[in-house]
């Protein structure tokens, strides 16, 4: 794995050897022995260095690792952007980075090849490479479209058909633990399949994207809403452009960004649960022109 470690022999109330590893440029202590992983900044009282060669040990770092720099990926390519027509794309928006080490393993560059008018509405298919401030690179493609306005699914007025019920208010969904309010929402509550079909014809819609999972009302409730289960699903005319399973309790939030077929005339969202749950949240949903 290109990393440089130490084999240290000595002892820990008994004969006994570990390693010291260099990271990031500095060196940390580790014991695969007794599952010791998180790399340290000091050996504790127990433990006695015999011999090393070339004889000098090294010097410990003064803080320990950061095991969150372990995770991968620390930084991906996103799959999909969107811009506002007239405003000058920063390509630094087209990376994710970990929040989790997001003040330590900043973006350093981020190039791309393909071409894009950002004045002209329009998808753009971009190859993207990007380099964090660890010396990681990452590669991949990304569709960007631009937009000249944007619609609130919420503004629309659907035909349901179901057994069950929806309406527009705020939603609160989780990512990683985290809640996202969403103030423009839409709160599915489902005990079969329930579906909303919106009449979209003339507007000239190319593009829609959001957000999708379980409403903190459901989350709330783990006594009941432990056993939440659905699928959700997005329609176009009648082609499938986006679905997910297994919607649950532990779900985090999902974001969707599909293209819509030329000349769309009908857009529906669905939700079918089989745990008499529901309560499936929708957030921030847009249609772009």
């Amino acid at each position: 794995m290109g990393i440089r470690s130490a084999n240290i022999v000595g002892t820990a109330g008994g004969a006994h050897a570990w390693n010291n590893a260099y990271l990031d440029g500095q060196w940390y202590w580790y014991d695969t022995t007794w599952s010791i992983f998180n790399f340290r900044s000091a050996t504790s009282d127990r433990y006695d260095h015999g011999n090393y060669s070339p004889g000098v040990m090294p010097t410990l770092a003064t803080t320990d690792y950061n095991m969150n720099l372990a995770k991968y990926p620390l930084l991906n390519i996103k799959t999909n952007y969107t811009l506002a027509a007239g405003t000058q794309l920063d390509a630094k928006q087209l990376v994710n980075v970990s929040s989790s080490v997001a003040n330590t393993t900043t973006i350093k560059s981020v190039t791309y090849t393909g071409t894009i008018n950002t004045n002209k509405s329009g998808r753009y298919t971009l190859t993207v490479t990007a380099q964090n401030s660890l010396g990681n690179i990452v590669s991949g493609k990304c569709e960007v479209y631009v937009y000249t306005a944007t619609d609130l699914l919420n503004a629309l007025t659907p035909t349901m058909t179901g057994s069950s019920n929806w309406n527009n208010r705020e939603v609160s969904l989780y990512y990683g633990g985290s809640e996202n309010k969403f103030v423009d929402g839409i709160y599915t509550k489902a005990n079969g399949t329930i579906t909303l079909t919106n009449n979209i014809s003339g507007k000239n819609y190319t593009y829609f994207s959001g957000y999708v999972g379980v409403d903190k009302v459901i989350r709330d409730n783990v006594s009941w809403g432990y056993y939440a289960n659905a699928t959700v699903k997005v329609y176009a005319d009648g082609q499938l452009l986006f679905s997910k399973s297994n919607i649950g309790w532990k779900t985090d939030m999902t974001y969707f960004a599909v293209s819509l077929p030329d000349n769309v005339s009908t857009l529906q969202i669905s939700v079918t649960d089989t745990s008499g749950q529901g309560g499936v949240g929708w957030g921030d949903c847009k249609l772009y022109r």
